[in-house]
């Protein structure tokens, strides 16, 4: 997006247009003033960064401030390139636009609470949504941006700060005598975050423990700690979870290579999903594909098991994908995919009656999917093209599955999967399926 494009948008006043999305612009003329349309309920600017601060940003969020129920605000190219590069340059330059713009946003804000009060906000935001900035200079004590009791859904993806968040959310009363526990009342939570230290996770773990009655829940860390603390988040929400995904990782994924780069979850873990999550309805996790494909024994069972309990689950994203040779057959690769896929389903076969003679309740997934999406899958979906192995690029995609029962082979009931789409969820969301488990994407 440009100025030009700007003007337009702003001259030809669309009828019913109620969101707006900005994922780039070009500055190449004067300032703008914010949009005159009316109604935008949703809000997203993602480029912070790709040029010098402009005050129709924020002057936007102002306007719109009655009707806006959804904002985002991000700069995700900078965050995937720093992630790539570890360039220190890039957060510089997007905290001096973003203290730019914050102290723009501090003078409307300020001036609006004097005038209305003290205890009113500018926003009463339900759906907020930070990528790649610092938080630490938007939720802190004393701005008055955000009214945090309508809050519903918060997004924290590949942002930095964090701790001081944490302990900002957490705590009961701050110094200046603020509760902002008290005022949360969150049914979705999603982070994404690289590279986090302990002390992180248990700030984290924390915060989780603070609130309750989550419904949708998303965690991905990059770390080297072991993993602590899952079945207290499970003990807190696993009654109110319709949706979970816990994906940890040591390494990006180009990095692949290594099985070691996955943190897989123990059995016990997935026992404990299905112990306190009885409503759970998509679930995200990684499993060990040599249990999953290899011979029948404890491991297999073990994953069985656990995946039979869970009656209400509809949606199964084992987000890690197989070891295979990088040099591989394009043909080859694809074909595995499905067979994955398929013997996945024959592994909850294991009872010779189970598609037959289905118990009341029993597990009856309706989508299967295997890997996770990233970056580029939304962002850049030709980049595979400059790739070395573009085929295993295209193999480690996202692949999701329709799963069809009582399919007719041989006079046999059976259970197959087939390939809805790869790389993306939108033709799955279009056919009416639940997505909310495949939103939540790595960097790299």
């Amino acid at each position: 997006m440009n100025n030009a494009t700007y003007d337009c948008l702003d001259e030809t006043q669309i009828p019913g247009l109620t969101t707006l999305k900005i994922s780039n612009f070009t500055d190449d003329s004067e300032d703008n003033d914010g949009l005159s349309i009316p109604g935008i309920k949703s809000f997203s600017f993602v480029c912070i960064g790709c040029d010098m601060f402009e005050s129709w940003i924020t002057d936007i969020i102002v306007q719109h401030s009655d009707s806006l129920e959804h904002l985002c605000l991000g700069a995700e190219a900078s965050a995937y390139k720093f992630y790539a590069t570890s360039d220190q340059h890039i957060h510089r330059n997007i905290d001096n636009i973003l203290d730019e713009m914050l102290e723009h946003l501090d003078e409307i804000t300020e001036a609006h609470s004097e005038t209305e009060g003290t205890d009113t906000h500018l926003l009463a935001l339900t759906m907020l949504e930070f990528k790649g900035i610092n938080v630490s200079k938007l939720i802190k004590p004393g701005f008055h941006l955000q009214n945090w009791r309508y809050l519903k859904s918060l997004t924290l993806e590949s942002c930095y700060g964090l701790e001081q968040v944490f302990s900002f959310l957490v705590d009961e009363k701050n110094e200046q005598g603020l509760s902002l526990r008290s005022d949360l009342r969150l049914h979705s939570f999603h982070l994404r975050h690289e590279s986090c230290s302990q002390q992180f996770k248990v700030q984290l773990l924390d915060f989780l423990s603070s609130i309750s009655g989550l419904v949708d829940l998303s965690i991905l860390l990059e770390t080297n700690d072991q993993q602590q603390g899952f079945q207290k988040v499970l003990e807190t929400h696993g009654r109110s979870l319709k949706t979970l995904v816990w994906d940890e990782r040591t390494r990006m994924r180009d990095d692949y290579i290594s099985q070691e780069g996955y943190k897989l979850p123990s059995y016990q873990q997935l026992d404990s999903i299905a112990k306190y999550c009885p409503n759970l309805v998509e679930l995200g996790v990684l499993l060990e594909w040599r249990a999953l494909v290899g011979p029948s024994g404890y491991r297999q069972r073990c994953i069985c098991n656990a995946l039979w309990s869970m009656k209400s689950l509809r949606t199964l994203n084992i987000r890690n994908m197989p070891l295979v040779d990088p040099t591989a057959p394009g043909l080859l690769l694809k074909e595995l995919q499905a067979g994955f896929a398929n013997r996945i389903l024959n592994m909850l076969d294991v009872r010779n009656d189970y598609l037959a003679h289905r118990p009341a309740g029993a597990l009856t997934l309706k989508t299967l999917a295997i890997g996770s999406l990233f970056y580029r899958d939304i962002h850049d979906r030709f980049s595979c093209e400059r790739d070395e192995h573009p085929a295993l690029y295209v193999y480690l995609r996202l692949q999701i599955f329709q799963i069809d029962y009582w399919y007719q082979i041989g006079g046999q009931r059976k259970a197959l999967a087939t390939l809805i789409e790869s790389g993306s969820y939108e033709k799955t969301e279009a056919a009416g399926r639940d997505v909310t488990v495949f939103k939540p994407y790595w960097l790299a």
